[in-house]
């Protein structure tokens, strides 16, 4: 990809409405690693506004991965370098794909965390993408380098970082950590607030989160402002019971409602 497409896109504090997906593949034999340099390479979503029918970028990727024909008798580790994480409906297919693949392991490593999907459930699809076997991490300094490295056609230029890559990248790590490590038992509501306010956070983002997967078809029946208002009603609940009353109802801080990457 050119240098612009790349920045524009994996630059960490920005909102790009496209989904770019780098991945490289290597055998495993014993504890060598053998690059298969023949499945390099990138894959972008295919939106609204497109000649082409839509679909994400994970799908096109995994697509890629059936047409391979990998022998089974070989184990193999693929390698994602992904523009925003994945959503919940592609979480959902990839942790399928694992349990169906049990030769292939996967790690993805995400710019951003995607969370506009109102009903989407994104951290119980990354949770179960985790419990899968795949390993999902923030992509720090060396991951941008290495994608800037192995993808971009840079003509010669060294990777430059943009202003407020690693604290971003830092707060990015601590918020997926606390979606891939708080569990509460099924059918548990959080009782008093816990004493520290990270792990509050991590309780209602993984409480929200459950019970928006549970409550989907009734409030997807409502008229859409009923439906908002009673997530708000049920995240305002939430924050009061976590002691999280300063956070902002759903709804209020992400741009393009209904940007589907």
């Amino acid at each position: 990809m050119d240098e612009y497409t790349f920045t524009e896109n994996f630059n960490n504090q920005g909102w790009p409405c496209k989904t770019y997906l780098c991945y490289e593949v290597e055998r495993l034999d014993g504890d060598a690693t053998i690059p298969l340099d023949e499945y390099k390479g990138f894959v972008r979503n295919k939106g609204l506004g497109q000649p082409e029918e839509r679909c994400h970028a994970e799908l096109y990727f995994l697509g890629k991965i059936r047409s391979w024909n990998l022998d089974q008798n070989q184990h193999y580790r693929l390698t994602c370098f992904i523009s925003w994480s994945p959503c919940y409906d592609c979480a959902q297919k990839l942790t399928t794909f694992l349990k169906e693949n049990r030769h292939i392991s996967l790690h993805i490593l995400a710019s951003r965390i995607y969370t506009n999907n109102r009903f989407g459930c994104h951290q119980s699809g990354l949770c179960e993408l985790q419990a899968a076997g795949a390993r999902i991490t923030i992509m720090t300094f060396e991951d941008f380098k290495h994608c800037w490295e192995t993808f971009v056609d840079h003509k010669g230029k060294p990777f430059q970082p943009w202003e407020g890559l690693n604290v971003k990248s830092q707060a990015l790590c601590a918020e997926l950590q606390a979606i891939l490590k708080v569990r509460v038992p099924p059918g548990c509501f959080p009782g008093p607030p816990p004493s520290s306010p990270l792990l509050s956070l991590g309780l209602y983002v993984w409480a929200t989160g459950s019970l928006r997967c549970s409550m989907q078809g009734l409030l997807s029946s409502f008229p859409a402002q009923a439906s908002l208002a009673a997530e708000q009603g049920l995240q305002g609940g939430l924050r009061t019971s976590l002691g999280l009353t300063a956070l902002r109802p759903v709804g209020s801080s992400f741009p393009d409602q209904g940007w589907d990457p």
